[in-house]
């Protein structure tokens, strides 16, 4: 089973508002991004701070999120990587998809083509690195359960 897990715990402290409810083509970040990942997961999550944002984030998304998760404030760490940490610690599945809920141009298509190729390759997990070797941090899968690598 694959889920899909929206990071999107962010304070958007630069941005100047809440950047995942920011429309784009009268739709909000989190709604593009929970689209694209529905389309190739058997479950999406979203990954907040709190409730408050999650019922926020869950009105925007009702037809393309399954449920949300809280961070976990045990894991001693901060940032997206506590988000990642917590899905990953928390939630059974035999492969994450853990993408960042701010990617207006995300598409299913090429999702499904990072995936696909994770799988080909049989690895443990996967990140786009451009020509120029430059890596993109925007999103990873996780094909199998880390915490032996991350122990």
């Amino acid at each position: 089973m694959l889920y899909g897990v929206l990071l999107a715990g962010g304070l958007s402290e630069r941005f100047g508002g809440d950047k995942y409810l920011w429309r784009i083509q009268d739709r909000p970040l989190i709604s593009i991004a929970a689209s694209a990942v529905k389309g190739i997961s058997d479950k999406v999550l979203l990954l907040v701070r709190d409730y408050e944002r999650a019922s926020r984030l869950l009105k925007e998304s009702p037809t393309h999120v399954d449920g949300f998760m809280i961070d976990d404030p045990s894991i001693n760490c901060s940032g997206p990587l506590r988000g990642m940490l917590t899905a990953l610690f928390h939630v059974e599945a035999d492969e994450y998809l853990i993408v960042p809920g701010d990617m207006p141009w995300i598409g299913q298509e090429s999702l499904g083509r990072f995936v696909d190729r994770c799988r080909g390759l049989n690895v443990d997990c996967g990140s786009v690195i451009w020509g120029n070797g430059h890596y993109l941090q925007r999103y990873n899968i996780s094909l199998r359960m880390l915490e032996d690598i991350l122990e």
